[in-house]
């Protein structure tokens, strides 16, 4: 049995990590900030008085490390509080496991890329065209330089799943627009039903965005995957799982084809409510981040490690998902 630490544990991913870790056996210790649960202790990664004394008082195997500024129009406003999480926090945690021998597993992201040159191993030059990619890429190299020799630095891509509330990802953020969209034409039909004016009624449309190509990925299939990683190095001793490593789903998807999906999903006709942009690549706005075109992952290293990366289908999960409301948890 492990001794597991997660931080970050309310969170999309964390929440997942923490369940897949408890399923599967192990002891499981999970920390987090802005959002809290009886089961979770409060801690401020960004205070190193508070993170030294939670260390001095629990004894674990395997530090995961979930927590972070994960939305990049956010890092881009205010850079200086994401600074604090996504690089200074991990280096101090490195540190702390480096002095008492425990495996960490940071999760990054595809965004340490730019997109251009697609599928990426793990050899890949690194070049993020935004300040979250940034963020994440310095956090890694604070893993690096910390002197912790065993480590796992898992990059993966955006991510869906069970959420806690809708806007908990950018993936479920798109659903959340098309039902307020369609709810809003609903009551602009009913309130326009008798007037000479209904076929000049101004209904909402919804943006899909055909530039980026994503690779959307399970939580719970990325919360196993780190799973299997920590039992198979720690308890099992494999030793080459180290260093870094890449998991993401194999099938691309835009915002629009998203978009199309859950039309689908929810039984609405998406010809001329679902508006298909191509927008420039760089975005050069202040308040949105540049994204880069396509970072698919390649998984070749976990597969060299033994390592499960087979995964859930994105069509097929939403489709049971979205008539059954399971994806929002109660």
């Amino acid at each position: 049995m492990l001794k597991v630490y997660v931080t970050g544990a309310s969170g999309l991913l964390g929440r997942q990590v923490y369940n897949q870790f408890k399923q599967n056996g192990h002891s499981v210790l999970g920390t987090s900030f802005s959002r809290q649960n009886k089961d979770l202790v409060k801690i401020d990664l960004t205070d190193n008085e508070q993170v030294v004394k939670f260390f001095d008082g629990h004894e674990f195997d395997v530090l995961v490390h979930c927590a972070a500024e994960r939305r990049p129009d956010v890092v881009l406003k205010d850079p200086k509080s994401a600074e604090k999480l996504n690089e200074k926090a991990p280096g101090m945690l490195a540190k702390l496991c480096s002095k008492k021998n425990i495996f960490m597993v940071y999760v990054s992201t595809d965004y340490v890329f730019d997109g251009k040159n697609p599928p990426y191993h793990i050899d890949a030059s690194a070049n993020p065209i935004n300040e979250y990619g940034v963020s994440k890429l310095n956090g890694e190299n604070a893993v690096i330089s910390s002197g912790l020799a065993n480590y796992l630095i898992i990059r993966i891509p955006i991510l869906y799943g069970e959420i806690a509330f809708f806007g908990e990802s950018s993936v479920d953020t798109l659903l959340k627009n098309i039902l307020s969209a369609n709810n809003h034409n609903k009551d602009l039909l009913i309130k326009h039903q008798n007037s000479s004016e209904s076929n000049q009624i101004n209904f909402k449309k919804v943006e899909g965005d055909l530039f980026q190509v994503r690779f959307p990925t399970l939580t719970t299939d990325v919360a196993r995957v780190i799973c299997e990683a920590c039992t198979k190095r720690v308890l099992h001793n494999q030793l080459n799982i180290n260093g870094i490593a890449h998991f993401s789903a194999k099938d691309p998807m835009t915002k629009y084809d998203m978009c199309k999906l859950f039309c689908e999903a929810l039984d609405i006709p998406s010809d001329g409510f679902i508006i298909p942009v191509k927008p420039y690549p760089q975005a050069n706005k202040e308040s949105v981040a540049n994204r880069p075109e396509n970072c698919e992952l390649s998984v070749e290293t976990l597969e060299s490690w033994g390592i499960d990366t087979s995964y859930q289908n994105f069509d097929n999960w939403w489709l049971s998902a979205i008539p059954k409301n399971s994806f929002i948890s109660n």
